[in-house]
């Protein structure tokens, strides 16, 4: 029987600051991988609909399919059309399912026999780790960065690695979650032709695809290999992590796998939450709402972003230099341990390096949880960087 690890309940704690508990409220959270951002008031609205609307809340009770409700998908499948141009996406190309998280083992689920490889980039976001260990693959890794965060990513020893791995599935997130690294559209493409040469899967976790503050890929939207499976979410875009729910985008053939896997692990995604999504998507997609949100949203975490990023340059912090994401990754002169008492002290949360696979003097900071109140943000930020000096 598998036991969780040390680095397992550590990576549980984060969730401490999510808590209702009134004690967690003065708690200073720059560890959880959440959004705060203000929720569309049209997608506020919708709930509020629904549940008044005696017919489509009676429907709400009702099972839905295992891959979910077919008006859902169409809705879904429009999103994916609109705001990424999926020009190329049919319905029978997506599947709905509880979380993100949920839909990426069942993912795993069907691409991975026990032993097979899983490729991960390192440093790594940890629940990869956690999910792969789980379904007893071997997990090689690839490193992304130098010693004082510098972007290494090579594309012939990328492939070199991808060849000697003899991987079955490359995992990566998109914007990188914790380093912010989006690839480019030829080493993308590269890739999942070097994967495909070994009957091999690229699977991308896109949970926070909108905080791409650069040029957005092509492929984003139009996957272009059969043997790309992107699992998406709207719980970050949309401030909607208690309700979790999201997609998996891929060829056909790979969908009805991890349908079947669904089935036995979660029988339906939750359906209020689905028509609520598909109500709200049928109404605001054609007028333009939603992507003039997703854009203001944007714009809102990209203004903060550059601002904590200079910062932390003015302060000359190590940090990778990354473009995208919510996410800082920083290389003190001291272990987060040895801050530890300080940071208590403040009841301010961060995450060590020692999560994600590096040493425990680098450590992770996310501005998501207070990009409400950003001047708690900056101050917070600042105080960390005179303590890691």
């Amino acid at each position: 029987m598998l036991k969780p690890g040390n680095a397992f309940l550590d990576f549980l704690k984060l969730q401490d600051g999510a808590d209702d508990n009134p004690k967690n409220a003065a708690i200073t959270n720059l560890a959880g991988g959440w959004t705060s951002h203000e929720i569309d008031s049209r997608l506020l609205q919708t709930y509020r609909d629904v549940v008044n609307d005696d017919v489509l809340f009676k429907q709400s009770n009702k099972y839905s399919s295992s891959n979910g409700f077919s008006s859902v998908i169409e809705q879904v499948a429009n999103y994916e059309r609109i705001i990424f141009h999926a020009d190329q996406l049919s319905n029978d190309e997506v599947l709905l399912g509880h979380s993100a998280s949920n839909l990426l083992l069942n993912v795993l689920k069907a691409t991975l026999d026990p032993g097979d490889t899983v490729l991960l980039n390192r440093p790594y976001y940890p629940n990869f780790v956690f999910q792969s260990q789980l379904l007893r693959a071997n997990i090689e890794y690839y490193d992304t960065v130098n010693e004082d965060l510098e972007n290494t990513i090579n594309e012939e020893t990328l492939i070199d690695k991808i060849r000697s791995s003899k991987c079955r599935v490359y995992l990566i997130c998109l914007p990188d979650n914790p380093l912010g690294f989006v690839y480019s559209q030829t080493l993308l493409n590269n890739i999942a032709t070097e994967l495909n040469k070994q009957n091999a899967y690229l699977i991308i976790d896109y949970s926070y695809k909108v905080f791409t503050y650069e040029e957005v890929p092509k492929y984003y939207g139009n996957r272009g290999h059969e043997n790309i499976v992107a699992v998406n979410s709207f719980s970050k875009s949309f401030v909607s992590m208690g309700r979790r729910f999201g997609y998996v985008v891929a060829n056909k053939n790979i969908i009805d796998q991890i349908r079947y896997k669904q089935i036995v692990d979660l029988l339906c995604p939750d359906s209020l939450h689905q028509i609520v999504i598909r109500e709200y998507l049928k109404n605001s997609l054609p007028n333009g709402s939603v992507h003039n949100y997703l854009a203001e949203v944007n714009a809102q975490y990209k203004e903060t972003f550059n601002y904590c990023k200079s910062i932390l340059s003015d302060e000359e912090i190590t940090f990778a230099d990354s473009k995208n994401g919510i996410y800082f990754y920083i290389r003190a002169n001291k272990t987060c341990e040895s801050m530890m008492h300080v940071l208590d002290e403040k009841q301010i949360k961060i995450l060590s390096g020692k999560l994600y696979g590096s040493p425990d003097n680098y450590f992770r900071i996310s501005i998501g949880p207070l990009i409400q109140d950003t001047a708690k943000l900056y101050s917070t930020l600042n105080f960390i960087v005179d303590i890691i000096k």
